[in-house]
């Protein structure tokens, strides 16, 4: 159990630490909002791709493995960015590290393969809360890191954690045989990955070099071809990636397209929040000239609301429905985002729009996995699940990107990002989560069998 809960603190820890300091290393390194923001949005693309498929790997040859080589390839990605010397190498260090996002949910398998029945959702219940500390650590050290010491820091004290976790798995957790038979669809993971990284890199060039020149168009038109090959290898292989047939039904479609807003405003946030508030008001007029432990701060409350809501969502689903709990923490989201569109140079309005952020989140991501589990039938619970995980971290990428974009589109003549920029980004977000808050409300109820009543 300790090994499982530490690997699951030092991925949550990474996932959360680098955030409040981007602003630093885009600063030590003299790039633009739209490259620094790979540091998050390359990070959840390759989690993206990398959570079905060592899901699948993992069926096929054993849980423990898989643990393990995530792991150890997390480390090498905590290491190469605590060494990185350009923004290249860190970058493709954050991508490795991106490989990690499958630790989570491979840390859910192996508990159900080896706890008892009786004990499993304690055990996940104990999971879940060390994610959400290590979330909250990450926030407020890695600002300390990046303000008092330096940003690799963040990287080197991750390492710790992930080497020690992975230490404690091998030595631990018992060796799981493979559950599956079957083939590992390789073409699939290649073309979402093409399709992910085409759109993300269109996005950061057409910033850059004008959204009618020729590259961004040809990236474009290489993700959209990605994205149709993708659908067609998806639905005609035995053991397809992503199985698009859970997508059938009303039910889960309308959860996995409400999480569309889930993640992008969750995700966005993260990445605009740290910006926001190390802008110097006295300069801009807007924002609170934070330094970078002040900004970490800042994200703690986001960190808190989601930890305090995410249980919360179970019980208000038993009173009322599923669907209806996932309206209202997309509702919640989109308050969240006109509070802080408005939110000037206050620090209540900053402290107030992230909790609402991070309880809107809570109460949205354990509803629509719920959502997702009971739109179909009970063997595909697990694939269904992981569909709609694979949307939120999609969509939080290109919400991310599309945020940096946005702040480096509408910079002022001294390469500063407008006010114009950040509000535009927040309400783009506040739409998004209110039309997904609505549709949520329009999930058809089902039964026990995944149907429709």
């Amino acid at each position: 159990m300790a090994a499982l809960i530490i690997a699951d603190t030092a991925y949550a820890f990474q996932q959360s630490a680098i955030i409040p300091a981007i602003p630093t290393v885009q600063d030590e390194f003299g790039i633009t909002e739209a490259w620094s923001a790979w540091l998050l949005t390359g990070y959840l693309m390759v989690a993206t791709v990398a959570t079905p498929a060592l899901g699948r790997f993992a069926d096929l040859h054993g849980r423990k493995r898989t643990l393990a080589a995530a792991l150890l390839v997390f480390l090498v990605g905590s290491i190469g960015a605590a060494a990185a010397q350009g923004i290249a190498m860190l970058i493709v260090s954050r991508a490795l590290q991106g490989i990690g996002g499958a630790v989570f949910p491979l840390t859910f398998a192996v508990v159900r393969d080896e706890v008892p029945a009786g004990r499993v959702s304690a055990v996940i219940g104990l999971l879940t809360g060390a994610f959400g500390i290590g979330t909250a650590i990450g926030f407020a050290a890695g600002g300390v890191f990046a303000e008092a010491l330096s940003w690799r820091l963040i990287f080197l004290a991750g390492a710790v954690l992930v080497a020690a976790g992975l230490v404690l798995i091998v030595v631990f957790v018992p060796r799981s045989r493979s559950t599956e038979r079957g083939s590992f669809d390789h073409p699939g993971m290649l073309l979402l990955g093409g399709a992910s990284v085409s759109v993300l890199l269109a996005l950061t060039l057409g910033a850059q070099m004008g959204w009618l020149s020729v590259v961004p168009i040809l990236l474009l038109a290489a993700a959209i071809a990605c994205t149709v090959l993708w659908v067609r290898v998806e639905t005609r292989v035995p053991d397809p990636l992503v199985d698009l047939r859970v997508f059938s039904g009303r039910p889960v479609l309308f959860t996995n397209i409400a999480t569309v807003a889930q993640g992008w405003v969750l995700f966005g946030t993260f990445f605009l929040l740290p910006h926001y508030v190390r802008v110097d008001p006295d300069v801009a007029g807007y924002g609170l000239g934070a330094d970078a432990t002040q900004a970490g701060l800042f994200l703690v409350p986001a960190a808190l609301g989601q930890l305090l809501a995410g249980p919360t969502a179970g019980t208000l689903s038993r009173r009322v429905s599923a669907s209806r709990v996932f309206a209202a923490g997309l509702g919640l989201a989109a308050i969240s985002m006109v509070v802080l569109a408005t939110s000037g140079q206050s620090v209540a309005r900053v402290v107030l729009g992230a909790f609402l952020v991070g309880t809107g989140a809570g109460l949205s991501i354990q509803t629509s996995s719920t959502l997702a589990a009971q739109g179909v039938e009970a063997g595909k619970t697990s694939i269904s699940t992981a569909v709609n995980s694979t949307v939120r971290r999609l969509a939080g990428g290109i919400g991310g990107q599309v945020s940096a974009t946005l702040l480096a589109d509408m910079a002022t003549p001294g390469g500063r990002p407008g006010h114009a920029a950040f509000v535009v980004a927040f309400l783009i977000a506040a739409g998004l989560a209110l039309l997904g808050s609505v549709l949520a409300l329009f999930i058809p109820r089902v039964d026990q069998q995944g149907l429709e009543e």
